[in-house]
């Protein structure tokens, strides 16, 4: 009986383990995945370098690209970073402004830090250096 609950309880903190790495590679949250163009009022970017602000013409597309970001969990070392910053200004149509910044691997939503998917990451600044060539 007794090594019976010892089989029990090793399997347990194996599945234990397996969930909290299956979670931190796989999961992560998309804290805009139902957002759509239609609920952004108003959009601006800021680059700096090269200390530029542009309006953004097509809301769909940023819509679009927000919804892809993945976020892991937040992470205050995103200041000890250097780089290129891309800062999003959105007006919500439900009143709230939200200010997200792209600076991979990192992703700062109204100043909290999260690490997150680089792909989605430097998918928002090629965005904004777009606009910016553009």
């Amino acid at each position: 009986m007794r090594r019976m609950k010892g089989w029990i309880l090793a399997a347990l903190l194996c599945l234990l383990a397996a969930w909290s790495v299956g979670q931190a590679v796989l999961g992560g949250e998309r804290p805009f995945r139902d957002l759509e163009g239609a609920d952004i009022t108003a959009a601006s970017v800021a680059l700096f370098p090269p200390g530029r602000s542009l309006e953004v013409p097509d809301r769909e597309a940023l819509a679009g690209l927000l919804r892809e970001v993945v976020v892991y969990g937040e992470d205050p070392s995103w200041r000890d970073m250097a780089g290129q910053t891309v800062l999003f200004s959105l007006s919500l149509a439900d009143g709230r402004e939200v200010r997200v910044t792209a600076f991979s691997p990192y992703l700062v939503v109204d100043g909290t830090g999260y690490r997150a998917k680089e792909g989605p990451c430097e998918a928002l600044a090629a965005y904004a250096n777009g606009l910016l060539d553009g």
